[in-house]
Formats: C-alpha cells, sequence, structure tokens
C-alpha cells in the first residue's frame, strides 16, 4: 500500500514542466553544473497567452518529461524582482516569451507567443540543435555565410523570434532570388516586411493581387493597415509625417492629404477631443466629399452629441439633410430630427421624427426610442 502511495507521489511529480526558483546567478551556476541550457519562462501577470501556457502546455507529461529532462526551467515575471533587468538583457519586448540560455548567459535560441505543445517542443528541440538554433546561425552569418538556403532559414528563424534584424536578412535572401513570385518567396516577403520604403513592401503594392491569390484578401488589406498603423505611431512619436505622407499617395495616389487629414479625424474623436474635432470636421467637409449617406450621419450624429455651439450644429444639420439626399432613411431623419430639437426648432424637430418613424415602420427597424422622445416633445408642446 505505502509503495502504491509513493508510486503514486512519483506519478503526479513527473507531470509537466518542474520550474525552480532561484535568484538568476545561482540558476546560471547550476546550468555550469549539469551542463545544461536554462528555459526561461518571460512572462507577466496580465498575459493571458502567458496564463494559457500555463494551463494547456507545461502540465502536459510529453513536454514536462523533455524540459525537466532536458533544461534548468524558471519562470520570471518580468515586471518583479529581477525581471525588468532581465528583460531588459534579453530584449523581452513581447509576452510570453521564451528564451533558452547558456550557463555563460548567452541567448541560444527563443520564441514568444503561445504555442501547443508539440509546436514547443519542436522550438526546444531547434533550441538544442547546436547547428541550427539561433546563436548558431547568427554565428554562421557573421562569418560571412550568404548561402540563399541558409538565409531563407535564418530570415524565419529571426521573424520567429521577433528579432529585428529578420527584415535585413530576407532582403539579402531575396536579392539572391531572380523570381520573387515564387510561393516560399511569396510566403517570405508576406511575413518579413515590415517598413513601407523597403524594397519588400513595394513589391508587395506591386504585385498586391498575387499576394491575395496565395494569402486571401481580407489578409492582405490586414497586412496594409499594419503598415498604415505602424507609420501613423512612427509620426506621432517623431512628429514628422513624411514617410506617412508617402505611404499614403502609394495607397491612395493624389488623396493622400485628404486620407491624413481622415486619420486625424479619427484620432480626435477617439481621443474625444471633440472641440478640435468640431473645427476640424467642418474644415474637411468643407474640403472634401463625403463617400456615402453613412459617413455624413455618423460625423452629424456626433455634433449631436458633443457639441453645444449653434453654428456648429447648423452645419451638422447641413450634414444630415445631404445624407438624406443621397439615401433617405430612417436613421438620417432621425439624426436631423434631433440636431432641430437640440438646436430649439421642435416644430421641424417633431416633422423629421415622424419622418423617420414612418422609414422605420416601413424597414422593419426599431424606432423605440425616436417613438419615446417624440411623446416627450409633444408633451412640452
Amino acid at each position: 500500500m505505502m509503495l502504491a502511495f509513493i508510486l503514486a507521489i512519483a506519478h503526479t511529480h513527473a507531470q509537466g514542466v518542474e520550474f525552480i526558483k532561484d535568484k538568476w546567478s545561482n540558476v546560471l551556476a547550476k546550468a555550469s553544473q549539469e551542463d545544461k541550457l536554462i528555459f526561461v519562462d518571460a512572462y507577466t501577470t496580465w498575459c493571458g497567452p502567458c496564463k494559457m501556457m500555463d494551463r494547456n502546455v507545461f502540465t502536459t507529461r510529453k513536454v514536462g518529461d523533455f524540459f525537466n529532462e532536458n533544461f534548468i526551467n524558471v519562470k520570471i515575471d518580468m515586471e518583479a524582482g529581477e525581471g525588468p533587468a532581465l528583460a531588459r538583457q534579453f530584449s523581452v519586448r513581447a509576452y510570453p516569451t521564451f528564451l533558452f540560455i547558456n550557463a555563460s548567459g548567452e541567448v541560444v535560441h527563443r520564441g514568444l507567443g503561445y504555442h501547443e505543445p508539440d509546436d514547443f517542443l519542436a522550438l526546444a528541440k531547434e533550441a538544442l540543435d547546436s547547428d541550427n538554433n539561433l546563436f548558431a546561425l547568427k554565428q554562421r552569418y557573421d562569418n560571412g555565410d550568404r548561402d540563399p538556403d541558409f538565409l531563407y532559414q535564418f530570415a524565419l528563424q529571426l521573424y520567429d523570434a521577433q528579432d529585428e534584424h529578420y527584415p535585413t536578412v530576407a532582403e539579402e535572401y531575396l536579392k539572391t532570388q531572380k523570381d520573387w513570385n515564387l510561393k516560399k518567396n511569396l510566403d517570405l516577403i508576406y511575413k518579413t516586411s515590415d517598413a513601407s520604403g523597403s524594397a519588400m513592401f513595394k513589391y508587395f503594392l506591386k504585385n498586391k493581387a498575387n499576394f491575395e491569390e496565395e494569402f486571401g484578401s481580407r489578409a492582405v488589406n490586414g497586412k496594409i493597415q499594419y503598415f498604415v498603423q505602424n507609420e501613423i505611431y512612427n509620426s506621432q512619436k517623431s512628429g514628422d509625417q513624411t514617410q506617412l505622407k508617402q505611404l499614403l499617395e502609394i495607397l491612395h495616389p493624389g488623396r493622400a492629404e485628404e486620407m491624413l487629414a481622415r486619420m486625424q479625424l479619427s484620432y480626435l474623436a477617439q481621443n474625444e477631443k471633440y472641440d478640435e474635432y468640431a473645427n476640424a470636421a467642418i474644415d474637411f467637409y468643407g474640403k472634401y466629399k463625403a463617400e456615402n449617406w453613412d459617413e455624413l450621419n455618423e460625423v452629424a450624429w456626433l455634433f449631436y452629441e458633443t457639441v453645444d455651439n449653434p453654428s456648429h450644429l447648423k452645419q451638422a444639420v447641413k450634414w444630415a439633410k445631404q445624407s438624406i439626399k443621397m439615401d433617405p432613411n430612417y436613421y438620417n431623419h432621425d439624426t436631423l430630427a434631433l440636431l432641430y430639437h437640440k438646436l430649439g426648432k421642435d416644430k421641424k424637430a417633431l416633422k423629421f421624427g415622424k419622418k423617420a418613424i414612418a422609414l422605420a415602420h416601413k424597414s422593419g427597424e426599431d424606432c423605440s426610442s425616436t417613438e419615446n422622445w417624440l411623446r416627450e416633445i409633444a408633451k412640452g408642446k
């Protein structure tokens, strides 16, 4: 009976990755003594994928067996204790980041993001491969190896680790290629292009149809949006919009200034800078046409909700009327009615409120909110 109990304890203990808790200097010493790599789960307490790794991956038997045999395993909160200093030392910027470190404190391999158990084991086996882990590949690269197959493999390894040098290596590889439209090359460009002025990005845009055929239009448009957002961030950080304007000119020939102004409107609205937004919107729609009725209705509605200046509200009335001319429907009639109410013109508010309700009944829209405020106005009359 006692033997069975001991075996049960041993079996339970063998489940999952066994993490030690110790000072970093002691962990390095232990790795040296046991001649093992250190596996670091670099996490934060608020990171959802980190918790998923704890729950779904670190607890599995096959992952535990492999990691316990081959690594000194430690979990380090990157925002507590020694964590912040180690995060700076090892350039940890996303979570979870998985570091494989030798006893000298050198990162030999890394990965990041949630991994399913089999993928996580593959990452660990790459780390143990002293000929093909990131450390070995970087040494080959630094020693001048520029074989195309090597550069391709190295670029993808760097990309998977989100090492900042992956675009440089990818472009070095592509310079060896006569046909960038090969499937493997399209895949590399799609993954590793991240600068709007790069040769890869220019090829991406010029051959957009090929990428859409390979990855789908939704994915390609998402990639383009990533470039735009990245340039917006860079322009806000530096105060220089040159690169952003150049990108918008490529994406929207002849409309770069307009698209930049649209982004500014969106930024002001999202950050609730409504006074600035009102002035910017009046200026914008004085220069440019709205793309559809919904756009005009949306800006008119936002004025109704956030603006008190009568002259600004009168401008919003004009937009609502223009929206109705483009496509008369319940929503823009409701907006116009409420704008008139806010301006104290309840007779006109009642008129367009009734029209809004009639259109709603015809189209099957829920207009109960309109009916409620219309009754309140009628009582006031």
